[in-house]
């Protein structure tokens, strides 16, 4: 695929996330695809990265990503993001908390010859966002 191809198929991406439709976001994904989170949790196979997207989904209704740059190597690709929502379902088994977020983060994706994502790396603070929902303190002052 031509650079312009991958970053287009880059935001189509998030259109489907900004759209809310965790099926368009696994449509993306090859069947065997996996999705590995910085923070440690794997998701494996395409039902299992919906259900990831649909669980982000149901805990910041308002979700709304941008991409702030993109980067091509051949069928890989990096892009740099921007996303923020208001905590309004359940996250993880945490109540809701009411509390609004930005966060910023960077995917690493390996394409497949079939045009499809077979291997997608999410780099982002997690801890970032539980402090900003309250959950998790700030680290304390160093001198």
């Amino acid at each position: 695929m031509t650079r312009e191809e991958i970053t287009a198929l880059c935001q189509r991406q998030l259109d489907a996330w900004n759209a809310h439709d965790p099926g368009a976001i696994g449509a993306f994904f090859a069947s065997d695809a996996t999705v590995h989170d910085a923070g440690g949790e794997t998701a494996a196979g395409r039902d299992a990265i919906e259900a990831r997207a649909k669980a982000y989904m149901d805990a910041f209704p308002d979700l709304r990503l941008d991409i702030e740059s993109i980067e091509v190597d051949g069928n890989k690709y990096a892009y740099q993001w921007k996303a923020w929502g208001t905590n309004t379902g359940s996250l993880a088994g945490m109540p809701p908390t009411n509390k609004s977020v930005m966060l910023e983060g960077c995917d690493v994706v390996d394409l497949g010859d079939d045009g499809l994502i077979h291997d997608e790396t999410d780099y982002w603070n997690e801890a970032s966002m539980m402090r900003q929902l309250g959950v998790m303190a700030e680290p304390a002052a160093t001198a």
